[in-house]
């Protein structure tokens, strides 16, 4: 047995049976589950996209956006993604150098190749 075999085969062997069920799991959960969905009826599941944690802004070298609206964290500044309402976490930003977009168009051609490869394998 072990890699010589497929896992159905071994299981076969052991159980009697190839199938697996997590209906055994389910059963004994489902007390919970109806407790919950009786809980819970009514609430809007989720939660609101807006919400952001709280962050300590001068504890970490966060930005402050320049309308005081709110703090970002340092990577989330001059990333090209206005985070703030003002847009000013991407003003006054460092001109990019040629290394650091050639790093960077290099990194987004190989993420949208492997993409592309593994929805033609799927």
């Amino acid at each position: 047995m072990g890699s010589s075999q497929e896992w159905p085969d071994a299981m076969e062997v052991m159980t009697g049976q190839r199938d697996m069920s997590a209906q055994a799991i389910v059963d004994y959960f489902q007390p919970l589950i109806t407790w919950l969905e009786q809980q819970n009826q009514g609430e809007t599941l989720g939660w609101d996209e807006s919400w952001t944690p709280p962050y300590d802004c001068a504890a970490t070298d966060g930005f402050t956006c320049a309308d005081g609206s709110k703090c970002i964290r340092p990577g989330d500044r001059c990333d090209g993604v206005n985070d703030c309402a003002d847009n000013s976490d991407e003003q006054n930003c460092p001109v990019a150098s040629a290394q650091s977009v050639t790093v960077s168009m290099a990194t987004t051609f190989i993420s949208t190749f492997v993409c592309i490869l593994l929805a033609t394998l799927n």
